[in-house]
């Protein structure tokens, strides 16, 4: 995400969860001109902002390229799912809105 998604090398805000075999349903062929295994990946990535559709697919392409080589997960079993929010959506500690935090930090500055 860093590479190619523009992420910040800091920004670590990650949930990595396994689901026991039957609990993902998952339509094999969707939108998949390769029928999924049941070695399906979803990526569920909530962004504060959008990105091109360029950087977009550049994403994708990387994404099933690093998964394919490192732990051999065919690109056919890969969907991702990105959704954008505003800042205000995002409260990262205390109950405050970020947008709040960010105008807040800004006049102590």
């Amino acid at each position: 995400m860093v590479a190619c998604f523009d992420v910040p090398q800091a920004d670590r805000f990650q949930v990595i969860e396994e689901l026991p075999a039957g609990m993902l349903v998952c339509d094999r062929h969707y939108m998949a001109p390769e029928q999924r295994s049941d070695d399906v990946v979803i990526f569920q990535i909530t962004a504060g902002r959008e990105r091109s559709d360029e950087t977009r697919a550049r994403f994708y392409a990387r994404l099933t390229e690093e998964l394919q080589s490192s732990v051999g997960i065919r690109p056919a079993d890969v969907m991702v799912i990105i959704t954008t929010n505003r800042l205000g959506e995002w409260s990262f500690s205390d109950g405050v809105p970020a947008n709040a935090t960010r105008q807040s930090d800004a006049t102590t500055r």
